[in-house]
This record gives structure tokens, sequence and C-alpha cells, in this order.
């Protein structure tokens, strides 16, 4: 959120509460947020701030200093949600790579954000949020749900919804 776009808040915020505006009196020209720099600000506030550290037992939780890729997800979608974005509207996407060379020729699973509305992903390995499809493609992963229960120590299969 801008600069002067926090200022209009909380003059408004002010205003409202000292019974100098009515709540029902806001003005409706005021700047609305850019929803694609909130995303882009949410995501570079996660790169600067957290360090990616990977859980030996995959507990999904909000990312502090540290998390891995579904702590950070956690984090951008609280952070979003905070700035108004709906829970409907960011979906959690559990995803996997066929054989990654990275993880020893294995499947490899990930966590990524889905800000519907916007068609962007956010992953903590990308500078700046991308076009789902082409994020989708550039990765080659495969979709195998959308995340919907957020508690500890929860199966993966557990926490998805299948996507149709």
């Amino acid at each position: 959120m801008s600069h002067f776009l926090k200022a209009a808040v909380a003059a408004i915020a002010l205003a409202t509460s000292s019974g100098a505006l009515a709540a029902n009196s806001i003005p409706q020209d005021l700047p609305a947020v850019d929803v694609h720099q909130a995303i882009k600000d949410v995501q570079s506030k996660a790169n600067l701030s957290i360090k990616f550290k990977d859980d030996d037992e995959d507990m999904w939780q909000v990312a502090g200093r540290r998390g891995d890729c579904e702590d950070i997800v956690l984090w951008k979608r609280q952070q979003l949600m905070q700035l108004g974005f709906s829970a409907d509207d960011l979906e959690v996407l559990v995803l996997i790579k066929p054989k990654s060379k990275r993880a020893g020729g294995v499947r490899e699973g990930h966590v990524v954000l889905r800000v519907k509305s916007a068609d962007m992903v956010m992953d903590n390995v990308e500078r700046f949020p991308m076009n789902y499809a082409e994020y989708m493609k550039r990765y080659d992963y495969r979709l195998v749900c959308e995340a919907v229960d957020f508690r500890p120590s929860m199966r993966v299969q557990d926490r998805c919804r299948p996507r149709a």
C-alpha cells in the first residue's frame, strides 16, 4: 500500500472516530488499491524478510524470519488478506514437478499462492509474481490440488480439495 493511500486511510479513520466525518460519507473518489502493485509489494517484502529454510516435518505455519515454501505462502496470504484481499481470491496451490534434477531425480513438491483476480502466482523462488499459465509452463509443474486446511501436522492429501 502506497504511503499516500496509508495516509488517506489514516486521515479518514481519524476523522470518522472524532465525529468530523460520518462513516457513510467517505469520498468515493479516493484512489483504489493497485492490486498488481500490492501483490508485488508483498512478494518483495517476503523475499527480503524471510529466509528459506526447509523443514523435515512439513509443518504448515505462517513464516516468521524463516520458513519453507508453504510457510512463506501462508505469510503472503495473511499479508494480502490484511490489505483487503478475500480468502476466496487467494488459492494455496500444491504442485509437483516430474523428476527434478535438483531433487535427485525424484518428483519434487512445491506450494505457491495464486491470486485469482489478477491471475498471478507468488512463488518464493521468483523475484516477481508471474502470470499463472506462464508460470506453470516455465516450471513444468502439475497441479495436485488447492489446499484448504492449513492446520499444522496434516498430510497433504488431508488438507487438499482436488481441482476439477
